[in-house]
């Protein structure tokens, strides 16, 4: 076995990632199965030395995995969401970081002191309308109301409990003096931030804090979208490629001054290390840490690093201690790009400049942009999968953006760093202005190709289709296949050819089948929110809870369209006042309905309130209505094709409250327990709770963390 770590290191990372992901007995089992045929096979079939230690230390490594990763679950996680989830508890917590802001709201990651009065240890994401007047390590008294935390993330860092508070939140603050020493990497982030307010603009600003510091959320909403359509947030989020281009800068900066091998290593690793505390340990810029860190941990020793080995570590190291760590969905794309990068660039870069051989005065301008186009077919294709399965989209122009935007942001990161640190030695921080200048110019023209690609019309294709997920298991295919065929480089272009042409017939088919039928998307988040499309008509509805899951159902059909005929927002919250300007702007001659049970709003422009004893008929198109109606209660929706009726009830709706005709249907689709349900028929329920009851019911889906769609003929 060449690369020990490698193997044992991304087989453990990848089986923690499909178990965690998949969230299936049936994959658990499925896994278990290969594991001890594999184990078989290598001891008592497999004649070949290297081979039969490459399957049983992946067979091994899987299953240790997994048994790791269940335990974790039965052990540590599920006792506490058991325990505290649906009750209010009373806290004395200490704020571990700065909150992250998405849509208004803000979402700090807090570890509690006490509990009830108990000393007791546990990491809680609290997510408010209003940001706190706290900083970091700042110790917080308050009520919380619990629940299952369902933020990757937050589940990431540790958190598996989540606690929603509104604007009325009362807390106590206690400020503290004693600051562990990672609060001075804190106050220097804090410090380079307000360097780049103080002398920019302030969407030049937030670039800057973005892929310098990681502050992504510093960023408008507006431009973070334009970023995501593009395929390009990487170059916004703080990763591998920020860490390697300010080391390259450092390195250039000391090789001619200091001649000492181990000392300049020792200096590098420190600066790797600072940079890591000051953009908060982000698992992409760790796994780049400690990749950085054996490469000059060789050198020290003479020897020469390998970097499949030293991602393979790198994963060891964030996935061992904390198995939930893969819940970062910007970590697993990191480790893909990284690997894909490490695969494929150099032999995509050696094949193209072959074709360049005999060019010899524009071969070094050439060579450049060869290695950045390898890099990014590289990084791109490997993370294709990830990026589909997650976020249901691809960009169309990811690669070419990626050529194009690479170098305009190294040399951002590089005279961004060098400005924050020329504005803190006093009369020399003149020097710092015309950097300023640069970061400000740099910025804008980086928005500027951003926001142009992303209002050209599907710049981004939403890939949650069936002939999608076919295409890439015939990409998958075709490179496992290539691994054993001689002639790669022939072999390469005929697959690309026959995948984008597999790709195009599958677009054309179910382009025609998608116009004839009518597609109900459930999103789990939290409280389920729907989405109801035939052909180019699209309606928004949700089953109750915040206008802020209403939002996430809205940003995914974005990417697709601009005209929305209808949205209904059946919340009553301060979230539907908060969303209510976005769902207009964002979409063509829509119209934006929001309950409001006090009747204290007043219709502006699209966006229209609707009160108590209130109904719409809502005409998707001559196959499709939309019945949404106002009670008592609750709010309720009835959606009915020819030959479908899909119920779509707020869980405070009551049954006596629903229309007669409305209360037999194929389909009901709530989001509470389900003791409404009881006097109405239906074949199928679809809730976020297992003990729903409804009369005459065939049938229950269980929904709460994955998404759903049902298909109408």
């Amino acid at each position: 076995m060449k690369r020990p770590f490698a193997l044992i290191g991304i087989t453990y990372l990848s089986v923690q990632a499909a178990l965690f992901y998949l969230e299936s007995d049936l994959a658990a089992a499925i896994l278990t199965a290969v594991c001890f045929i594999g184990t078989i096979v290598s001891l008592f079939i497999l004649k070949n030395r290297n081979l039969r230690h490459t399957v049983l230390g992946f067979c091994l490594t899987a299953a240790f995995a997994s048994t790791i990763f269940s335990g974790y679950n039965i052990f540590v996680k599920q006792p506490i969401v058991d325990k505290y989830s649906e009750r209010e508890i009373y806290v004395t917590a200490t704020v571990l970081e700065q909150p992250t802001v998405q849509y208004d709201t803000y979402r700090y990651l807090i570890e509690t002191d006490s509990i009830n009065g108990k000393i007791e240890k546990l990491k809680i994401c609290l997510s408010t309308i209003n940001e706190l007047n706290v900083e970091e390590f700042d110790r917080i008294s308050c009520v919380l109301p619990l629940k299952e935390c369902t933020k990757s993330q937050m589940i990431a860092d540790g958190a598996f409990l989540q606690a929603s508070v509104n604007k009325n939140f009362a807390y106590i603050v206690k400020k503290t003096d004693d600051k562990p020493l990672y609060y001075q990497a804190v106050k220097i982030r804090e410090n380079f931030a307000d360097s780049f307010e103080q002398n920019m603009s302030q969407d030049c600003a937030s670039l800057c804090r973005a892929v310098l510091l990681g502050e992504k959320t510093a960023l408008s909403q507006e431009i973070q979208n334009d970023f995501t359509r593009c395929g390009v947030s990487f170059l916004i989020v703080v990763s591998g490629m920020h860490l390697a281009i300010i080391s390259s800068f450092v390195f250039l900066c000391i090789k001619k001054i200091i001649k000492n091998r181990v000392l300049r290593s020792m200096i590098m690793l420190m600066c790797a290390f600072s940079f890591m505390a000051v953009t908060g340990f982000a698992p992409s810029v760790v796994r780049a840490g400690v990749m950085l860190a054996v490469v000059y941990s060789g050198k020290m020793f003479m020897r020469k690093g390998d970097s499949l080995n030293s991602l393979g570590i790198a994963a060891l190291i964030l996935t061992v201690p904390n198995p939930t760590a893969v819940a970062d969905v910007g970590m697993l794309l990191s480790f893909t790009a990284t690997l894909g990068i490490i695969l494929w660039a150099r032999k995509i870069s050696v094949y193209i400049m072959g074709k360049f051989a005999k060019l010899k005065r524009l071969k070094k301008p050439v060579e450049f942009t060869v290695n950045l186009f390898a890099v990014s077919v590289s990084a791109t294709v490997w993370t294709m999968p990830i990026s589909v399965l997650m976020f249901g989209k691809v960009s169309v122009f990811s690669i070419l953006l990626s050529v194009i935007l690479s170098p305009a942001v190294s040399v951002l990161v590089a005279c961004a760093l060098l400005a924050v640190i020329l504005y803190g030695f006093g009369i020399v921080s003149i020097i710092a202005y015309p950097l300023t200048f640069v970061c400000e110019q740099l910025s804008k023209y980086v928005i500027f190709i951003v926001g142009t690609f992303s209002d050209i019309p599907f710049s981004s294709v939403n890939a949650r289709k069936p002939y999608f997920y076919i295409w890439l298991a015939l990409i998958a295919v075709m490179v496992i296949v290539g691994y054993f065929v001689k002639n790669k480089a022939n072999y390469a272009v005929k697959s690309a050819v026959i995948s984008l042409c597999v790709l195009a017939l599958g677009f054309a088919v179910y382009s025609v089948i998608d116009v004839n039928t009518t597609v109900i998307n459930i999103y789990a988040t939290g409280e389920n929110t729907v989405t109801v499309k035939r052909g180019k008509n699209c309606s928004v509805v949700s089953c109750g809870g915040e206008a802020t899951n209403v939002y996430y159902a809205v940003s995914d059909i974005m990417e697709d369209t601009t005209l929305l005929d209808f949205l209904i927002v059946p919340s009553d919250s301060d979230g539907s006042l908060l969303y209510a300007d976005i769902f207009q702007t964002k979409f063509d001659e829509s119209d934006v309905l929001i309950y409001d049970s006090k009747g204290e709003n007043e219709d502006n422009g699209n966006v229209k309130y609707f009160t108590v004893n209130k109904s719409f008929t809502l005409n998707l198109n001559s196959e499709t209505k939309d019945e949404a109606v106002s009670t008592e209660s609750g709010v309720y929706q009835y959606i009915s094709t020819e030959s479908t009726a899909v119920l779509l009830l707020d869980g405070n709706c009551k049954a006596e409250d629903i229309l007669e005709k409305h209360r037999k249907a194929d389909y009901i689709i709530t989001d509470k327990d389900g003791d409404n349900l009881q006097d109405i028929c239906g074949k199928r329920i679809i809730t976020n709770t297992d003990d729903a009851n409804a009369k005459d019911c065939e049938d229950m889906i269980f929904v709460r963390d994955k998404n759903l769609q049902i298909v109408i003929d």
